[in-house]
């Protein structure tokens, strides 16, 4: 896993959800971190931004009704308290059986807790939500470093360590410094204007959020690949065009379509090779990490000038 950290931003919290063998989300009672600058030598001064205790959440409050995919709301959990539960946050449902659900909060009313996606799982008042996350500091010394952008923006890495089970775990993980974050630039109702009857598919138990949220990754994916920062390249209009694309095959494909949406995902991968294959198209931009700044006119090749002769 990757995080981003935000030039000039002051100190940052970086996340992490332990997990263990079979891939459950586990809570640790306790985690350590060490954050190194991997630029630098293992015995160089300036290699270790910190180390020490990592924050382990304290949220871990009992179920106060059935909850999961056989109640009317699949996505309500009412809890004894909501204290700490935090929007956009990840926490895990724990069933006396044993299985283990992750989430991630939506939003908190009151004592109940609205999840972003449906529980697949069924729950008690046995049950209980629980906090998953870790987290430490980016310090923000090194988050106003500018020579550290001159320098490629890291990479920098958190290792964090904890038990689960009697086994030790060390899970390394890569940070990055950049100027700018990635998040989705289209909107349901970019999507809506060029397929109205969409939103009535995605009416009941799909999001449209959420397939938009998926594609952006997608699109995320594919400039990464290209060797394209996304946070530093500022496409067209294809580029929304695209992922409005490959929002519809996602619903497409979340209704039970799938020939619908192979025509979507087909149009999302020819628009993304016009975009990212060949000469820099007319009004791209790509800006500079080092000092937020565009080449004139775009992202495009120069090209001679002519010279009139009289």
């Amino acid at each position: 896993m990757q995080h981003r950290v935000y030039y000039n931003e002051g100190a940052q919290t970086i996340r992490h959800v332990p997990v263990d063998r079979r891939g459950r989300a586990v809570r640790v009672t306790s985690a350590t971190y060490t954050l190194v600058d991997l630029r630098e030598s293992e015995d160089g001064t300036e290699r270790e931004l910190g180390s020490g205790a990592a924050t382990v959440g304290s949220v871990n409050t009992l179920l106060t009704a059935t909850a999961g995919a056989a109640t009317a709301n699949p996505r309500l959990l009412a809890v004894t308290s909501a204290t700490g539960i935090t929007a956009g946050h990840q926490y895990a449902v724990q069933s006396a059986t044993g299985r283990t659900e992750l989430f991630v909060v939506d939003r908190v009313d009151g004592l109940n807790v609205y999840t972003s996606l449906e529980l697949s799982g069924d729950y008690t008042t046995a049950d209980s939500v629980v906090d998953v996350e870790v987290s430490c500091s980016f310090p923000s010394t090194d988050a106003a470093d500018e020579t550290s952008l001159w320098d490629g923006g890291g990479p920098y890495q958190v290792t964090w360590e904890y038990t689960i089970e009697d086994q030790l775990y060390l899970v390394p993980e890569v940070v990055w410094l950049t100027r700018y974050s990635v998040q989705p630039f289209v909107t349901s109702l970019d999507v809506l204007t060029g397929w109205p009857t969409l939103g009535s598919m995605a009416r009941y138990r799909l999001s449209l959020d959420g397939a938009i949220a998926a594609a952006t990754r997608d699109y995320v994916v594919e400039c990464e690949t290209a060797k394209k920062d996304p946070t530093l390249y500022r496409p067209t209009a294809t580029a929304k065009l695209a992922v409005c694309e490959r929002a519809v095959a996602y619903v497409m494909h979340w209704s039970d379509s799938p020939e619908k949406a192979e025509r979507h995902d087909d149009a999302f991968r020819r628009l993304m090779n016009q975009m990212l294959v060949g000469a820099p198209k007319t009004g791209a931009v790509t800006v500079s990490r080092n000092d937020n700044t565009a080449v004139p006119g775009g992202d495009r090749r120069q090209q001679g000038r002519f010279v009139r002769r009289s």
